[in-house]
């Protein structure tokens, strides 16, 4: 046997692991945590056919993580001032799992991985010990009993390649078996009956196994979870020491198979071919607070393929009472990504760009209008209004816009309506007086035909552009943002209609 197997085997691992994660080896030994996309590295450890969606690794310094570009902005953001072996904490997994829900993904086992010693144990045993080449191992698939030692069946890909059992007479106790899941890296699992539990012959058979895999010029190495115990004293006994954690997501199952049920009630009034429409429409909603947030529920409910959020505030306590977005997990969030996040609760399928961007003459150049089928001006400022709908009429799209919402309580009182015919509303005066200014001759808007009412006492200003805090209420906001949505739908199918 060639004793460079003993050399730098932990180099080794972090080579092969290197495939799998598509980073560098020196990648798993930097201060700073590592993002990768994820691709299928033709050397990687194959135990899917499936794409890879999301894996993690550490060597107990920081953390290599490679998963699906779509992902990145958020693990950038989760990674952020945090040290890698804590990521793999109980509390940072519950926001990775949640993430990966909207993608359609879970968390799948987490695997404790040990490394060997380099050296023989050299052990001797009283067992009656039968060897398993691979052309053995074939009529011991499928059998309950070693679940651990040996696949459920023959895998081309990370074939079971050598076992050794301990008999009772012609009865297997135990069995301890390895599969090639790279060329020069084998696996370990083993599995011993119960009855026979307590004698030392898991050790045996691993320590064998260990010792027969190196002769073979490849690195022994051996897996088990946080929680199984007995699996680490064996893995410990056995000449091994614990090495690197790694994690990867799998595909919920829970998942609904068609995502098209979930819009099928919407479907009944509309239509396939409204919908498929829908499914093709882009749409932008300029500010996600109270009405836009609730623009941009109705309008992933009802099944439009993509929305760009463009906001640049983050959600605070006091948005609570109105913002759908807001709840006492997104406090301190950017409001594009809490409602990107929902979006892709609601319909995983949904392409959602999230800009956070305070949209004004100065940042209109970052936004091309050109692509959406429809615009939503639902920010506060004037100035920024006008630059929306300016462009939006530009480049030829409908645009709607959100006159005043604060300081009412009368859900009902929203109408869509020209600018030119609004009356009360103390933005919609100031908006026809602006509009006229620049030649726009029509635009549609939601106002409200309720005199406003005063707040009982004077609040600080919570933005820096507003001279006094206006009140609202949960059931106004929303009212305005649902009548917008409706009004969208509607246009879009209308237009739809038109096509066919």
């Amino acid at each position: 046997m060639n004793g460079e197997v003993f050399k730098n085997i932990e180099d080794k691992i972090k080579l092969q692991l290197s495939y799998d994660l598509n980073c560098d080896p020196t990648d798993f030994s930097r201060e700073e945590n590592v993002i990768t996309r994820a691709v299928m590295h033709e050397k990687r450890r194959v135990f899917t056919d499936k794409d890879i969606f999301f894996r993690m690794a550490t060597f107990g310094k920081n953390t290599v993580i490679s998963a699906d570009e779509e992902l990145h902005p958020w693990l950038e953001e989760w990674v952020q001032d945090k040290s890698g072996i804590w990521l793999f904490e109980q509390h940072n997994f519950y926001e990775l799992e949640r993430k990966l829900r909207v993608y359609g993904h879970k968390m799948a086992l987490t695997h404790h991985m040990f490394m060997p010693e380099p050296r023989f144990l050299n052990i001797t045993t009283d067992l009656k010990i039968r060897w398993l080449e691979q052309k053995d191992i074939a009529e011991y698939y499928g059998r309950k009993e070693f679940p651990n030692a040996l696949c459920d069946r023959f895998y081309p890909k990370r074939p079971d390649v050598l076992a050794v059992a301990a008999l009772d007479g012609d009865k297997m106790m135990g069995m301890a078996g390895c599969s090639a899941d790279a060329p020069d890296m084998w696996q370990i699992g083993i599995d011993v009956l119960p009855e026979y539990r307590g004698r030392g012959i898991a050790k045996t058979l691993v320590s064998l196994l260990r010792d027969e895999t190196f002769r073979r010029g490849a690195i022994p190495y051996y897996g088990t979870s946080l929680s199984n115990l007995g699996s680490w004293k064996t893995a410990l006994a056995c000449g091994f020491v614990p090495a690197w954690i790694e994690v990867e997501s799998k595909e919920d199952e829970e998942r609904p198979a068609d995502i098209a049920e979930r819009f099928s009630r919407t479907r009944l009034l509309y239509g396939d071919d409204v919908m498929k429409y829908f499914s093709a429409c882009r749409v932008a909603v300029f500010g996600v607070g109270g009405v836009g947030g609730y623009v941009v529920e109705a309008l992933a409910r009802s099944g439009i393929g993509a929305i760009d959020l463009i906001d640049n505030d983050r959600v605070c306590e006091s948005n609570i009472n109105r913002q759908i977005i807001a709840t006492g997990r997104t406090i301190g969030e950017y409001k594009v990504d809490a409602a990107k996040e929902r979006i892709r609760d609601i319909n995983p399928e949904c392409r959602v760009g999230a800009y956070k961007l305070f949209y004004l003459p100065e940042t209109q150049d970052e936004i091309d209008f050109g692509r959406y089928d429809y615009v939503v001006d639902a920010i506060d400022t004037v100035t920024g209004k006008l630059t929306i709908i300016e462009n939006a009429k530009k480049a030829g799209v409908p645009v709607i816009s959100a006159m005043g919402a604060g300081n009412k309580l009368d859900p009902a009182a929203f109408e869509a309506a020209d600018i030119y015919d609004t009356t009360i509303c103390p933005l919609a005066k100031v908006m026809r007086r602006e509009c006229r200014k620049r030649g726009i001759d029509s635009l549609k808007v939601v106002y409200s035909r309720e005199e406003p009412s005063w707040p009982l006492e004077d609040a600080e200003p919570d933005d820096p552009n507003r001279r006094s805090t206006p009140g609202s209420t949960a059931f106004v906001p929303s009212s305005a943002g649902l009548v917008i949505a409706g009004e969208i739908i509607n246009d879009l199918a209308a237009k739809a209609a038109k096509k066919e």
